[in-house]
């Protein structure tokens, strides 16, 4: 029996990172992910509504540790050890600080995306 849903599409992460520095793109991103992670997880979530929040200060770092999140319960479902699962806390401080965590983000979901 299938836990999960429809597969998303592998992403080269580097290539939307560098994208991703005229910030226009990460909304393109942050929607086509959580649009993936809830036809995956068959959760009732509002791709438009997360991105939205993403432009707004404090409820945009708040979103994205919710994202990161989904995505180690998503590596949970297909069986990926947990040694090797994306860690929120780590991700979200990797965006603040060195605006690199949609790298690891996307590598993590390329993962889930092979492994189901």
């Amino acid at each position: 029996m299938v836990k999960y849903g429809r597969v998303g599409k592998e992403r080269n992460p580097f290539v939307w990172w560098v994208l991703g520095m005229c910030f226009v793109v990460d909304f393109v991103w942050f929607y086509r992910a959580w649009k993936e992670i809830a036809e995956f997880t068959r959760k009732e979530i509002n791709p438009v509504l997360k991105t939205i929040f993403m432009a707004i200060p404090v409820l945009n770092l708040i979103t994205a540790y919710q994202m990161f999140r989904e995505i180690s319960g998503m590596e949970y479902m297909v069986g990926i050890p947990e040694e090797k699962r994306l860690n929120p806390v780590v991700t979200l401080l990797l965006c603040i600080v060195f605006g690199i965590g949609l790298i690891f983000a996307q590598k993590h979901l390329n993962d889930i995306w092979g492994a189901a």
